[in-house]
């Protein structure tokens, strides 16, 4: 098992909205970004997505998330 230190990985790069692949999991990519202003929402029909929060925050509109390291909050009848 390859272990990707978040902390470092984002250290070698400043360009936001550039992903970087640093894994793979179940024959998909893991990516890191930096973003920086707004993100609009988009999707790919096959692939699902997770964002994880790192550091700062970042507010979805798409169903009302918000989201800070170690914490989201949803008003998304889909969250659990």
């Amino acid at each position: 098992m390859r272990v990707v230190d978040l902390a470092e990985t984002f250290g070698r790069f400043a360009d936001a909205w550039s992903p970087k692949i640093v894994g793979d999991v179940n024959d998909m990519h893991v990516k890191v970004v930096k973003l920086r202003g707004e993100f609009v929402w988009h999707h790919h029909d096959a692939e699902d997505e997770l964002f994880l929060v790192v550091a700062g925050g970042c507010a979805c509109s798409c169903a009302t998330v918000i989201a800070r390291w170690g914490r989201v909050s949803s008003s998304s009848s889909k969250a659990r």
